[in-house]
């Protein structure tokens, strides 16, 4: 197989069909032999019957079909483990993100040789309470997980296959794409786009702060240090009194034992050392 696209599907049913045609158009201009896997995520709408009726309609298509909603990148993850394609395209289907980028994508990893190639937007459209808030959450993404490059790339990528067998062996976490490329050693290069405003999101203000959530449950160093570091004033602010408490009682049983006299007949006597 020369190409695998995957994509995901929550609230997907009206964009679904026109994104299947035209990223099917494009795929069959690029590539001998490709498939298109579409990853139901527990979408509430309509979106599995447009799948079922598309995998019946195209060879091309295969549907997966999870019975809870894990969440975008770690429906992502699912769809990588049913690749069979050399090269690897993932892309949002709400057409914010175009199908048409697949040539672009397809020409840098042949110029370049990477394992990743991304897509950074030119300029883009949206409402500024939307880009303040994308702007926050990825700050606050940025800081509990470094990672290298801009902040502002898309969900399109294109990854090659031996690179997408190291990602799906590591941990399954609501990490953004991004961040779990650059958690590998790798060779990435990236490509301009212009992205377009549909005028509505699937994943706003509280999908957001529900990956937020989940990041802050995640095995993070940094979060555990912050959130240890007044656990930690706590017990060294109380540990040295208290190590100063347990030398002092220490040292006065010491003298009580060597100058303590004994009495005897009358007599005060110290006590004999054998």
């Amino acid at each position: 197989m020369d190409l695998s696209v995957v994509t995901t599907l929550y609230r997907s049913a009206p964009y679904l069909r026109e994104f299947h045609a035209r990223i099917q158009a494009e795929a069959e201009q690029l590539a001998d032999s490709f498939e298109i896997i579409l990853v139901n995520d527990d979408s509430p709408d309509t979106s599995r019957d447009i799948a079922l009726e598309l995998c019946a309609e195209d060879d091309h298509v295969l549907f997966v079909d999870l019975t809870k909603n894990t969440g975008h990148q770690i429906a992502v993850m699912i769809g990588i483990g049913h690749t069979t394609g050399e090269k690897i395209v993932v892309m949002d289907c709400d057409l914010e993100d175009q199908p048409e980028w697949l040539h672009l994508l397809l020409a840098e990893q042949r110029r370049t040789n990477a394992d990743v190639v991304y897509c950074v937007p030119q300029s883009e459209d949206k409402p500024l309470p939307y880009r303040l808030g994308a702007r926050l959450f990825y700050a606050l993404h940025g800081w509990l997980y470094p990672y290298p490059g801009p902040r502002n790339q898309t969900m399109t990528r294109l990854i090659s296959k031996r690179f997408a067998a190291k990602l799906v062996q590591r941990e399954q976490a609501p990490l953004l794409m991004d961040c779990l490329c650059s958690a590998l050693p790798h060779k990435q290069s990236s490509i301009v786009v212009e992205r377009r405003h549909k005028g509505s999101t699937t994943y706003g203000i509280c999908r957001k702060a529900s990956l937020f959530a989940d990041l802050l449950l995640c095995t993070n160093r940094r979060i555990f240090r912050v959130l240890l570091f007044p656990y930690k004033l706590l017990f060294w602010r109380n540990f040295v009194p208290f190590s100063r408490m347990i030398r002092s009682v220490h040292a006065n049983q010491n003298t009580s034992i060597r100058e303590k006299p004994l009495r005897r007949g009358g007599k005060r006597t110290l006590p004999h050392t054998h």
